[in-house]
């Protein structure tokens, strides 16, 4: 299925070949992306297996081999904010390409979404919580690299890291009611063996993320103010003067951020769209230098394996928050969150 139509295009894709898959009864439903040039046929088993099996997956979603500093956004922030709020282990929480049951196929044709701006800018966000929400078995079936075809100019950071943001905090907002009362984490099946960082790499250039960070605090922090607490916001400021050498974005500083701005877009304490965009300089600056940092250092940065909290391999992979600073974060957002639904002060 092709993307050149745009997201909305894309969405309304979804949704005619979920419709499709209900007319001719469809046991199976399997999406790949038109524009991936690395595809082979394995892909489609890896996929289609699983949910045809009897008593299999109800969906199933890739696993990419990646290299150590591709997926940026997926790495420090989508996976990370999945897994701490719905408590799902997700390698790759977006249903770019996907399989799924007819039965599941069913469950999504009526949910009450696809008319709405989440549908249209983050459905690839919300099929993977939306499916475990309802008390369906979700996979991760490990394919191998993902290579797209370019078919146009990339979008602006902003609008990306803006697009991304909006989705996440939409379905955080939407589905509060799923996650409030969430406590740790639980392993979802991974079916083959976790993939090793690739051999190749994105260039990195840890100057230009500080710079990136640090025009970011000029420019933005005036919408900073409104966004992130007192003593988060002196934290980020402290930061803006530390030598390169020594910079580094906190797992607890992060974890901050990204929950100020999430219940900053709750509270609309101004356009949404602008509460968004404005995450991008820690986003794509300062949070990449850090763990580029931690990166470097003789043990391996990814994980060995999904269950549990600690472990000193997984206390310098760029895509696990913390136990401590996840979790501190976590219970003084949803205090805040439910100060917020109750009418008192939030700050």
């Amino acid at each position: 299925m092709a993307t050149a139509s745009g997201l909305d295009g894309w969405s309304e894709s979804v949704r005619a070949v979920l419709g499709l898959s209900r007319t001719l009864h469809a046991r199976a439903v399997v999406l790949l992306n038109a524009d991936i040039t690395s595809m082979t046929p394995e892909w489609i088993r890896g996929l289609a297996a699983p949910v045809l099996k009897d008593g299999g997956c109800a969906f199933v979603l890739p696993i990419y081999e990646r290299g150590r500093y591709e997926g940026t956004l997926t790495q420090l922030f989508v996976a990370p904010l999945a897994r701490a709020l719905f408590g799902h282990q997700f390698w790759h929480p977006m249903a770019d390409e996907f399989g799924c049951t007819g039965e599941t196929a069913e469950f999504l044709l009526a949910q009450d979404i696809w008319t709405t701006d989440l549908a249209r800018q983050g459905l690839e966000f919300w099929l993977p919580i939306g499916v475990a929400g309802g008390a369906l078995t979700v996979a991760q079936s490990v394919l191998g690299p993902r290579v797209l075809n370019p078919t146009g100019p990339q979008p602006p950071l902003g609008s990306t890291v803006g697009r991304v943001a909006g989705a996440l905090f939409s379905i955080a907002e939407r589905h509060e009611a799923g996650w409030l009362d969430v406590r740790g984490s639980e392993p979802v099946a991974v079916l083959g063996a976790p993939p090793a960082p690739a051999k190749r790499s994105a260039s990195v250039d840890p100057k230009r993320m500080i710079e990136g960070f640090l025009q970011g605090v000029r420019d933005l922090l005036p919408i900073w103010e409104r966004i992130l607490s007192p003593e988060t916001l002196g934290d980020v400021l402290v930061l803006s003067e530390q030598a390169t050498g020594e910079f580094r974005l906190t797992d607890s500083l992060w974890t901050r951020i990204v929950y100020d701005f999430l219940l900053a877009y709750r509270a609309r304490v101004m356009y949404r769209s602008h509460i968004a965009q404005s995450l991008a300089p820690s986003t794509w600056g300062a949070r990449p230098r850090s763990c580029w940092r931690r990166a470097i250092a003789p043990t391996p940065p990814w994980p060995t394996r999904w269950n549990g909290w600690r472990g000193p391999s997984r206390r310098r992979s760029p895509i696990w928050w913390t136990a401590g600073g996840e979790r501190s974060a976590l219970v003084q957002g949803r205090c805040l969150l439910r100060a917020s639904r109750a009418g008192l002060p939030g700050r």
